[in-house]
């Protein structure tokens, strides 16, 4: 505002790196991201855990820990500051598991003066929203080894930003747990909230998580699916959740050959629920930007998947398949209680194959942010061969079929089979409700 008694809040909230700006991979629309005041900075440093760290024998920095904190088997943490960044050290491996467990890392990464750096491994600095009572700087928050202090800085240098966003600020079509806000009969008695993209895997990290984008897939890299495979996975053999519940093949990186390995129990006649909820990957795993904990999301039974794409009075004329951007091919689903956005169409079914709906990215966040969720033809994986991509769409269930098969819901550029099933060893796509 031309002046140097303003914060970064109120009439001047735009100045705000976080409010102002789409942050790409953080939800990608504005005013859902803030900095910090100088107050909160404190508090927080106050009130929670911290400790210096090292991290791979290379990056340094400050740990924070949550208020739920559960320290991980075989980890330790301190908040001595007697051995500087040494008084913590990860691996890269353990800090993923303290990670997973809700720990937070804040780099020490110096300062920007003019084009020179100073600090880089020493201090940490890091902008705050809150003006000082010099209208030369503006407050800031700062660790170096031993030491944690509100600091305040010339406003012309270059320090560090973390954002946080609100507990109570969720926009748009999906909560904090990325569970949409609009509900979806899956019976007469019994309606759902979908995940906001398919479940993906990282072997190497041992973590889950939703894609970042409901028509995000992974496609042809589902081929390199290992034990030891650092990247993400999303095509899943049945029941391998990670739960050994006596099936031979139980792991999500299993790719096995044989059909009867794919048996929770050793059993050809159980589903994954009851005695083994656990092998359905929503009851056993923590997904990480899902809530992070176990036992909030499923998969839906065969029976469910009719009822939702059923032609019944809450949902009859309620899926249609798409084309969005030109490049993302799937099927929408409409909430029950849709309400058609202003300027942009549906048309029920198939009639055009995958061009009975295009959107384009602008078009689709109108629909989305109404409540209408995408289910991207991800093709399948034969052992470790990739088939149909971008053209069949196939999902499993929680049903068994036979003693070969599990059942699945599948369409394509020709028909859809809502009562389907396949050879339990392939690998399909899992997409997870929450009740």
């Amino acid at each position: 505002g031309g002046i140097g008694t303003n914060n970064l809040t109120g009439d001047y909230a735009n100045a705000d790196w976080g409010v102002c700006n789409k942050i790409t991979n953080g939800g990608n629309k504005e005013g859902q991201w803030r900095v910090l005041t100088s107050d909160e900075w404190q508090y927080l440093l106050n009130n929670h855990s911290r400790g210096f760290a090292t991290i791979a024998g290379v990056f340094k920095g400050m740990v924070i820990l949550p208020d739920d904190w559960t320290l991980p088997d075989g980890l330790d943490f301190s908040t001595l500051y007697s051995d500087g960044y040494g008084t913590n050290n990860y691996t890269i491996a353990e800090w993923h598991r303290m990670e997973a467990a809700g720990a937070l890392f804040l780099p020490a990464e110096g300062c920007r003066n003019g084009t020179e750096m100073s600090d880089v491994g020493e201090k940490g600095m890091y902008w705050s929203s809150t003006r000082s009572n010099n209208e030369a700087n503006a407050l800031s928050m700062w660790f170096w080894t031993g030491n944690v202090a509100n600091y305040a800085e010339y406003r012309n240098k270059g320090l560090s930003v973390r954002l946080v966003r609100d507990n109570r600020s969720a926009t748009g079509a999906f909560d904090l747990d990325w569970a949409s806000k609009k509900r979806f009969s899956v019976s007469a008695t019994t309606s759902v909230r979908f995940s906001r993209g398919n479940l993906q895997y990282n072997a190497a990290l041992d973590k889950w998580r939703f894609a970042p984008q409901q028509y995000q897939i992974i496609g042809d890299s589902n081929s390199n699916i290992a034990a030891d495979y650092d990247d993400w996975i999303d095509l899943f053999g049945w029941g391998t959740s990670g739960w050994n519940s006596g099936a031979n093949a139980y792991q999500p990186w299993d790719a096995g050959t044989t059909y009867t390995d794919f048996y929770p129990g050793g059993y050809d006649t159980v589903n994954l629920t009851g005695d083994y909820a656990n092998a359905d990957w929503g009851v056993y795993n923590r997904i990480s930007n899902g809530g992070n904990k176990t036992g909030k999301w499923r998969t839906l039974t065969l029976a469910e998947w009719g009822y939702l794409l059923g032609e019944n009075a809450v949902r009859s004329g309620k899926w249609g398949l798409a084309t969005i951007d030109g490049s993302h091919i799937g099927m929408v689903l409409l909430p029950d209680d849709w309400v058609q956005p202003g300027g942009v169409t549906f048309t029920a079914g198939y009639a055009n194959s995958y061009n009975t709906n295009t959107y384009t990215s602008e078009q689709w966040q109108e629909m989305e942010s109404a409540g209408a969720l995408f289910l991207p033809s991800a093709g399948y994986r034969e052992e470790t061969t990739i088939k149909e991509l971008d053209n069949y769409g196939l999902y499993w269930s929680t049903t068994y079929y036979d003693n070969v098969q599990a059942a699945s819901i599948g369409f394509s550029n020709s028909s859809p089979n809502f009562h389907g099933s396949s050879l339990r060893n392939w690998g399909f796509s899992v997409r997870l409700v929450k009740d």
